[in-house]
């Protein structure tokens, strides 16, 4: 399975606009790590915590061989989690990162090897929370020379935020890697926040998509998607058939006191709530990548700038 995986992965970098070389690609890779996972699960036939605690045990002895073995080359290690290490050019040449490769791919086992990715010209890391946590978690984006932008772990590749949070956080994404420019980071937000408060941002831009996993009548609290649900039942829109199962696409309206009763079926919303949009989708998905060139929250939705005690 890895040796096929690895032909499928050179392949998809040779065609990379193939989209089912690197959906093969991801399924094989998927399924690869499975095998660690199903070591771990209790419940499994072969489950066995020792086998499972080597894998990660291994995996870290190998990342830290790695840095060790970087630093010694005389790179700067920036950054290092489970299956990655960034390490800093400066003013070397790439035929000496292209060596290192080389050569330390010689000392590791021939089913394992470390792969250069790509050279980036500028990138964004998301820090820990918390004043005693120091590094960053497994949240960042970055700019290649050819162009093309990595993305890990922000909103915008999930789809229960909604298109114009996702939208907002790619475009300030694109505006700090490629412009480095703090100013027009501010403005792209300030101006959709400006747009949602004097209600001209288009509804099918504001819909959240949530797939509801469970009967209806199993569930105990009311959320927004299962809100909308009963709501478009209840009004002969939609049966509890066409429900129960789906995805539900909905938008958070004027009408009602709580999230859940302001939730409609995207094709009955006639208006929108945008202190919701505002508050608890534009800016979260965007203060944690601004949060990191000191903005505040105060900053992007035009209340200026946060004064420090």
């Amino acid at each position: 399975m890895l040796k096929e995986r690895g032909q499928v992965k050179d392949a998809y970098k040779k065609n990379p606009e193939n989209v089912f070389l690197g959906a093969r690609s991801q399924a094989l890779k998927i399924i690869a790590n499975s095998f660690y996972g199903y070591l771990g699960y209790a419940r499994s036939r072969w489950y066995s915590r020792d086998c499972a605690g080597s894998v990660t045990a291994l995996g870290r002895t190998y990342i830290a061989k790695t840095i060790d073995s970087a630093e010694e080359a005389g790179f700067k290690v920036l950054y290092a989690d489970t299956d990655s290490c960034f390490l800093l050019l400066g003013e070397r040449p790439k035929e000496d990162a292209l060596e290192f490769v080389k050569g330390y791919n010689k000392t590791l086992p021939d089913t394992m090897e470390l792969e250069l990715e790509d050279f980036y010209v500028s990138g964004v890391f998301v820090g820990k929370k918390g004043i005693d946590k120091g590094g960053a978690k497994k949240k960042y984006a970055l700019l290649s020379e050819s162009g093309r932008i990595k993305i890990k772990g922000f909103e915008l590749v999930r789809r229960d935020w909604s298109n114009i949070s996702r939208e907002t956080q790619k475009k300030v994404l694109d505006t700090i890697l490629k412009d480095g420019s703090r100013e027009k980071a501010i403005a792209i937000v300030k101006d959709v926040v400006k747009k949602l408060r004097e209600g001209s941002v288009e509804t099918n831009e504001l819909v959240i998509r949530t797939q509801l996993r469970r009967k209806i009548d199993s569930y105990d609290g009311k959320s927004p998607e299962l809100s909308a649900a009963l709501k478009a039942i209840s009004s002969g829109f939609r049966t509890k058939e066409e429900m129960e199962g789906a995805t539900i696409s909905y938008v958070i309206t004027k009408n009602g006191s709580s999230v859940s009763e302001k939730a409609e079926l995207a094709e009955l919303a006639k208006d929108y709530d945008a202190d919701y949009y505002i508050n608890h989708q534009i800016i979260p998905s965007t203060l944690k990548i601004l949060k990191e060139l000191g903005i505040s929250e105060d900053e992007l939705k035009g209340l200026g700038k946060q004064k420090k005690l």
